[in-house]
């Protein structure tokens, strides 16, 4: 396989880019807003359970709206990765483990006449991904292998230890590409398809994904020989990430002061309730001016201000640099559900973090506590 991934090239391509771009914003906006809701769902189901003294058939409604909520807020996140730019969440796992749990959904999108063999090397051990992308990439994988193989035939997915580097394959017995399809395979809306039947985002999202998650992507293919794609992977001697949640409770509380800036009340008033649930002190504002003006007077000192990005007149990071600058001894804990939001706070924002819309309450717990300890030593 070559050293190096299979380079896009367009005619049209600062065309394409501008589109890409278009689509990220609108889809930046939408997961903005809808994120919001389930937010508020996330938190009120998650209340809801751990109030005392239900019954059974409550309880299971909770969970079910929990489970319910969770899928949506991972569809939106594979939704929005057909914008090209998708916001990482990696962690190190077991890559042939991983590669077991989506079997039942890679064979779902194949169809009946579609064989799939999983064919797993030992000692390929842990890889650090983002396991919903990396299903995301499986899944159009298969699809455009199901539409290779019209009258049927079957699928391997391999993995095995290359150079110190996971190597997962995922070959086909399809029609195969010529090498001019070759050349364009990976350029967004780039499509052999009839029109109607596809728009060409498919190949694309997969070559940005895995390029995101620092992997490397090829293709060997050839006309009436099928199709195989290749992905390295970087190989990690970490242990796979335990569940959060089995984290013990009494750890994530704290008797700090929280002020909590959103300019949404049904998320603050859920964000507001969590807080209190695990022992904090909440001070509520509805914008940025108001949250300065908490800073000046408040009497107590303020362990952490936790903003949301998107507000009128002054944003998230605005209200973070104004903090910062005259209370650099307060930690700030910016969170969105815009797409872009993430990737606009990074190293430079010295003593400001970002969590991303919904999240899981013993995350946001787990986040607030490790910001404040990391400030009291």
């Amino acid at each position: 396989m070559s050293d190096e991934p299979i380079q896009a090239h367009s005619p049209n391509e600062s065309a394409d880019e501008e589109k890409i771009a278009m689509m990220a914003r609108m889809a930046g906006g939408v997961a903005h807003e809808f994120n919001n809701v389930l937010a508020v769902i996330l938190l009120q189901a998650d209340m809801l359970l751990k109030t005392p003294g239900q019954d059974e058939t409550n309880r299971q409604r909770g969970l079910d709206i929990k489970r319910a909520a969770e899928r949506a807020a991972t569809l939106t996140r594979q939704l929005l990765a057909f914008a090209g730019k998708p916001v990482m969440h990696q962690q190190t796992v077991d890559l042939n483990n991983e590669l077991e749990t989506y079997r039942t959904k890679i064979k779902q999108v194949l169809g009946r006449k579609v064989d799939l063999l999983l064919r797993l090397g030992s000692g390929v051990g842990q890889v650090n991904i983002d396991p919903v992308y990396l299903e995301q990439v499986l899944l159009i994988l298969a699809a455009n292998a199901r539409d290779a193989m019209s009258d049927g035939g079957r699928v391997i997915i391999s993995t095995e230890t290359s150079h110190d580097q996971a190597l997962l394959s995922f070959a086909d017995s399809g029609s195969g590409m010529d090498p001019e399809t070759r050349a364009h395979v990976f350029e967004p809306f780039f499509t052999t398809k009839p029109t109607g039947k596809g728009i060409g985002l498919g190949l694309s999202t997969v070559y940005g994904i895995v390029k995101k998650m620092n992997g490397r992507i090829a293709l060997d293919s050839t006309p009436g020989q099928g199709t195989t794609f290749k992905i390295l992977l970087q190989q990690t001697g970490e242990a796979p990430a335990q569940n959060p949640i089995s984290e013990h409770e009494g750890q994530l509380r704290g008797s700090e002061i929280i002020l909590l800036v959103d300019d949404e009340a049904m998320v603050r008033r859920a964000t507001s309730e969590l807080l209190e649930m695990f022992g904090y002190q909440v001070i509520e504002a509805a914008t940025g001016k108001d949250a300065l003006e908490i800073c000046n007077e408040c009497d107590e000192p303020i362990g952490l201000v936790l903003t949301d990005i998107t507000m009128d007149e002054m944003d998230g990071r605005k209200l973070a640099r104004a903090i910062k600058a005259e209370w650099p001894e307060i930690p700030v804990l910016l969170m969105s559900g815009d797409i872009g939001a993430a990737m606009s706070v990074g190293d430079r924002d010295e003593g400001v973090q970002f969590i991303e819309k919904p999240f899981e309450p013993e995350e946001l717990m787990r986040r607030i506590r490790r910001i404040i300890d990391r400030k009291q030593h």
